[in-house]
């Protein structure tokens, strides 16, 4: 079923139902004092500008008459218009006058225009309307799968052809006036001379673009500074691409952007480009710049880019593996704002990276039985090491040669050679010449 849009608001904002719409006309003419009470106005000598005047708000409620049945009948694009065609109220209204309204298709058969003319004690005004009918609903799913539009605002729809607001009436909720050119609904009861564009009334503009004055909901998009925001919740005067001053809580507007905003919000596994970067949120996030370590203690601020490189704002975990100066590191554990490559310079505690070479690092821990590499020599752990060079005595390193090492640790039973001599451990030594005798034997 095609839904209709009457100078852009749907049937169910406007209220298709006929009988809601001629109430509300004969409301607007009791108020206006276009009815007047049946002992008064065959008393009353009207001159001929209240008479044109007269005739002129019959030819409006004509049209919104005309609506009315156009919408109450549920057409569409293509569908015949209601007979009959013209149709006559005579009287209009209980007035002393008539009203012939006429229906037609718009070139394009996306719209139809409405034609009214009125006639009141002789003077007549006729007025004239083009109203477009709704995309069909097929189109609205088809539309849903498209890529999602830029953060481009549109210009506004043309202002429809409402009447002109008039300070002396007062209007019934969801009445749709036109006022400085611009056209306006009041979501409630709205006294005579509360002027719309104004702060706490009831009017609502209808534009794409942001208004102190209006009252927004969750999920409704507005444009602002060539920007298209979406309201997370409830907004009333809260002004789109703000940080609030008062606080860290956060204003209502999202930004519909790419690029991370200081006053939008983000939640977990959230995307944003920034500086020409990528990045996630690891958790919730408002006003918190990517990029950056958090100035005021060593808590992580929640913001993760999606590289290779070590960044000191990232956070990793065990088994992270990422680059640092065209080297590669493991994380061991935990590390926030840890440089590879690093010794501790407050204490002997161990950073967490653990550089993937067989190279000796003093920045990595071994386990007993790692291998590394120094000085084009091997060496093996004998138990736990970190910040230990291999090659000194008391370190727990032992280099693998035949050759003895005073650095080296033997045990009973180990053979060594020493000046071109064999030499065999009679018990645990270390720095313990072999041609001193004690632990040693020559064996040959």
């Amino acid at each position: 079923m095609d839904a209709h849009l009457l100078g852009g608001m749907t049937v169910r904002e406007r209220g298709s139902a006929l009988l809601t719409a001629v109430i509300a006309i004969m409301v607007l003419f009791l108020v206006s004092g276009v009815i007047f009470t049946t002992g008064l106005s065959y008393t009353k000598i009207e001159t001929s500008e209240e008479k044109g005047i007269v005739a002129y708000h019959m030819a409006e409620a004509g049209i919104q008459y005309g609506i009315a049945v156009i919408l109450d009948q549920d057409l569409g694009e293509g569908n015949e218009l209601p007979d009959p065609n013209p149709y006559t109220l005579d009287p209009a209204f209980d007035q002393r006058g008539k009203i012939d309204i006429s229906w037609s298709m718009g070139p394009d058969e996306k719209s139809f225009i409405i034609t009214s003319s009125a006639t009141y004690r002789g003077v007549i005004r006729k007025k004239e309307a083009e109203y477009l009918f709704s995309v069909d609903d097929d189109d609205d799913d088809d539309d849903d799968d498209e890529e999602p539009t830029p953060n481009e605002c549109d210009a506004d729809d043309p202002v429809p052809n409402y009447p002109a607001w008039n300070p002396n009436i007062a209007y019934p909720n969801t009445t749709f006036v036109t006022y400085n050119g611009k056209a306006f609904y009041n979501r409630y009861y709205a006294n005579h001379g509360e002027v719309p564009g104004s702060m706490n009334n009831p009017w609502q503009e209808i534009t794409k673009q942001w208004r102190n004055f209006n009252v927004y909901n969750e999920n409704d998009v507005v444009c602002y500074n060539g920007k298209k925001f979406k309201a997370r919740h409830y907004s009333y005067n809260k002004q789109p691409g703000t940080v609030n001053p008062s606080a860290n809580d956060e204003y209502p507007w999202q930004e519909l952007t790419n690029e991370w905003r200081s006053y939008n919000v983000y939640n977990t596994n959230d995307e944003v480009q920034y500086e020409g970067k990528t990045f996630k949120a690891r958790h919730y996030s408002y006003n918190k710049q990517p990029g950056t370590v958090n100035p005021s203690s060593n808590d992580e601020y929640p913001w993760q880019e999606l590289t290779n490189e070590w960044r000191s704002y990232n956070v990793y975990n065990a088994n992270d593996v990422v680059q640092y100066e065209s080297k590669t590191f493991k994380a061991r554990g935990y590390s926030y704002n840890k440089q590879p490559g690093t010794v501790n310079p407050s204490s002997n505690d161990e950073y967490p990276w653990q550089e993937l070479t067989n190279e000796w690092r003093r920045f990595n821990v071994y386990n007993e039985k790692d291998e590394v590499q120094y000085e084009g020599k091997t060496f093996k752990a004998r138990s736990y090491s970190y910040n230990k060079q291999p090659g000194i005595i008391g370190n727990p390193w032992q280099e693998l040669t035949d050759e003895w090492r005073e650095f080296n640790v033997y045990d009973t039973g180990d053979v060594v050679t020493y000046n071109g001599r064999r030499y065999r451990a009679k018990w645990y030594n270390e720095n313990k010449i072999p041609t001193s005798g004690g632990p040693w034997e020559l064996i040959s």
